[in-house]
């Protein structure tokens, strides 16, 4: 059986970013760990055979967040490269689109028997299935389907994104319905039955919202439902242990043996051979 991990960088980077207070070097390593342990076979719970890393290119219109720092910009670029040299994996980022669009096109159209999201953002929850699963990067574990349909009070895991329409998300800038949240959301989800689809389960939901307050629960949907159709988004690879050429450069020899040596034993459990570069 072949697995996929796709693995949400642009959450974890902005949690490794805010985490160190925006240290260059503090970053770079933190975001490298936690890319690690989502490839960790024994977290998991399985080999990785592919991984893909996916970045944000662009905001949704009306989903705008506040500007960041240059150095954060500079600092994602260095992880970018380092994640490269050491994984040979594809980093996929496409304008103007989100990394949540990308992972949901990957995923969806992976030809693996297996796809793991790995993210802190809950939006991706979404595309729980027989097939795709959930990694939860603030927990350190895989999140399963009974825990994301009770979380949120909802029937379907496609339902969460109606489900995050009505109350809002605080942390993606979507204001939702006006004095609506949870406890609203949960009452008017009593409607809609384990059997409904998307388009039924919708119909029952907007079929309680007043008139007036149609327009705000329908361009906050927008910006939670997933595209699963981005044009050119990458296949995962087959992931390596390389050495890379360039040792000097922001302590990149220190990085790399540090995790070589702490890490390395993992990547012979799922690639048949260690790769290296050489100067």
């Amino acid at each position: 059986m072949a697995t996929d991990v796709i693995i949400d960088t642009n959450s974890i980077y902005a949690r490794a970013w805010y985490g160190v207070q925006g240290r260059q070097r503090e970053c770079i390593v933190t975001t490298l760990q936690l890319a690690l342990m989502c490839l960790d076979p024994k977290r998991v719970g399985e080999n990785i055979d592919r991984v893909l890393f996916c970045w944000d290119a662009g905001q949704k219109k009306a989903k705008e967040r506040v500007e960041r720092p240059k150095e954060y910009e500079d600092t994602k670029e260095y992880v970018k490269g380092y994640m490269q040299l050491l994984w040979g994996a594809h980093s996929a980022r496409i304008e103007p689109y989100e990394a949540d669009d990308l992972i949901a096109t990957a995923a969806t159209h992976s030809t693996s028997d297996h796809v793991i999201i790995a993210t802190g953002d809950k939006d991706l929850c979404q595309l729980s299935s027989d097939r795709i699963s959930i990694f939860d990067v603030a927990a350190k574990g895989m999140i399963g389907r009974r825990e994301i349909l009770s979380r949120w009070h909802i029937k379907r895991p496609l339902q969460l994104a109606i489900t995050l329409a009505i109350q809002g998300d605080s942390s993606d800038n979507i204001k939702g319905i006006k004095g609506w949240g949870r406890k609203k959301a949960q009452v008017l989800f009593e409607a809609v039955t384990p059997d409904m689809d998307f388009e039924t389960a919708l119909g029952a939901i907007v079929d309680q919202i007043p008139a007036s307050k149609l327009d705000d629960f329908y361009e906050a949907l927008g910006l939670t439902l997933l595209d699963c159709d981005i044009p050119d988004v990458p296949e995962p690879q087959a992931i390596s242990w390389c050495k890379p050429k360039d040792l000097t450069k922001h302590d990149l020899a220190e990085i790399f043996d540090h995790y070589a040596q702490v890490y390395g034993e993992y990547f012979s459990v799922y690639t048949p051979r260690m790769a290296s570069r050489e100067d």
